[in-house]
Parts: structure tokens; C-alpha cells; sequence
């Protein structure tokens, strides 16, 4: 490992907060199959084996936190979250926005590409890295830096499937007391094409709430939530 190599990979642990017992793994979880074909007589190693092991304790990680965090929610509304939480979008999101390309050594051919902002790379190198992280340290540390470079995406899948709880909630509350589903009515839409409020009411008996939002599944979800706390039940 050069010197200039060295100090890169030192800056990259600072401004991440961590520090590596074993220098080399984080080296492999920051290097592409691309620079070692370009580079034979390194006889370095690539981080595709790391990025396999990352995605499995990734997956872990996530399913467990959700799976202790919500113990009422069934195994598809778990399998919902885990899959928007670890998606390719967001991890290659979170790996952008930590500047991972900048450290990653790539072939030529990959950085004319512009394999530094690759959505796909991004990917890869953050369960690499993730992977190189758990050798290094363990399950228990790893944990702790998953759950908190994950964390809004977590509030975001988080707050996502409460909205979607409202409905639900209330579906089985009118089946229950009223023997019938609950009746979304648009009202009314306000605004600009572009941006746009609709209006959505909901109503039972004497009791009737009007709820509004970006979009007509927003106006449904924030009618519902009134209707429940008209029902006294949120």
C-alpha cells in the first residue's frame, strides 16, 4: 500500500468516525475488480467477495432492528420496510452521500465512465464496506454503524408505513362497529398543476372529518388519522 494510499484511506475513517484494527480489509472493501485488472502486479485484492457478506449482514442487521422494534407488525409489513430500507436506491444514496466514490480506487475504463457515481458501484462498495467493517470488528459494533448510517432511511420507512397504518386501523375499526369499510370521498383539488391539494372526507353516522394533502393517497391517510382520533382511538 502506498503512502498516498494510506493516508486517503486514514482520512476516510476520520471523517466516518471509525477506525480500523486491519487497514488491508478496508483497502479491499475500497477496491474494484476494474483496478485490479488494470493492476496485475499489485496482486491486490478486489472487494467483490466483501460486497456477498455485506448484503447478507446488511439484510440482518435491518430485519432484526425491525423485527424487535415492531412486534405487532406481520412478516410483510416487515418484509415491506426491510426492502425500501436496503434498496439499491438508498444504500447507494447514503454511500454518495459519504462520499464513498471519492476513496474507491477504480480501473481507468471505470473512472472515464464515471464509475464513481454509479449508482451500482455505490451499492457495492457500501456493503463492501459494511462486510470489511464486521471482520474488523464484529456484529455488535457493526450493528451500531448500520443502524446509524440507515437511520432516516429507517425514520422514513418508518413514518411510510404508519401513514399506512391509519387505513388499516380504521378499515378494522368500521368493520367492527359499523359492519361496513370506510368511504374515501375527493372532494375537491386546489392549487397549480404542479402543486396541487386534494381534499378527501371521510364520513360515519354524525361524525365526519375532511383531511388534505399532496396527493389524494395523502389526503386519504391524513383523513383517516382524524377519523381516528374523532373515534378516540389515536
Amino acid at each position: 500500500m502506498t503512502k498516498e494510499r494510506k493516508q486517503n484511506l486514514i482520512e476516510f475513517q476520520k471523517k466516518m468516525k471509525i477506525k480500523f484494527s486491519d487497514i488491508e480489509l478496508l483497502n479491499m472493501a475500497l477496491t474494484h475488480k476494474s483496478f485490479v485488472n488494470d493492476n496485475p502486479q499489485k496482486k491486490i485484492k478486489h472487494n467483490e467477495r466483501l460486497e456477498f457478506l455485506g448484503d447478507s449482514i446488511l439484510g440482518y442487521i435491518i430485519s432484526e432492528y425491525l423485527f424487535e422494534k415492531f412486534h405487532n407488525y406481520n412478516e410483510g409489513m416487515l418484509s415491506k420496510m426491510k426492502s425500501y430500507i436496503v434498496s439499491k436506491k438508498n444504500i447507494s444514496q447514503i454511500s454518495k452521500q459519504l462520499n464513498f466514490g471519492k476513496y474507491i480506487m477504480l480501473g481507468n475504463g471505470e473512472i472515464i465512465s464515471g464509475g464513481r457515481s454509479r449508482i451500482s458501484l455505490l451499492e457495492d462498495v457500501m456493503e463492501a464496506f459494511i462486510a470489511a467493517y464486521y471482520l474488523d470488528k464484529g456484529i455488535t459494533l457493526t450493528k451500531k454503524l448500520v443502524i446509524k448510517l440507515f437511520k432516516q432511511k429507517t425514520e422514513n420507512a418508518i413514518s411510510q408505513k404508519s401513514r399506512e397504518e391509519y387505513k388499516t386501523i380504521l378499515q378494522e375499526i368500521f368493520q367492527k362497529k359499523y359492519k361496513k369499510v370506510p368511504k374515501y370521498n375527493i372532494l375537491k383539488e386546489e392549487g397549480p398543476e404542479h402543486k396541487k391539494i386534494f381534499f378527501c372526507e371521510i364520513r360515519s353516522n354524525k361524525i365526519g372529518v375532511i383531511g388534505k394533502g399532496k396527493s389524494k393517497k395523502d389526503a386519504e391517510n391524513n383523513a383517516a388519522k382524524k377519523m381516528l382520533i374523532k373515534l378516540k382511538v389515536k
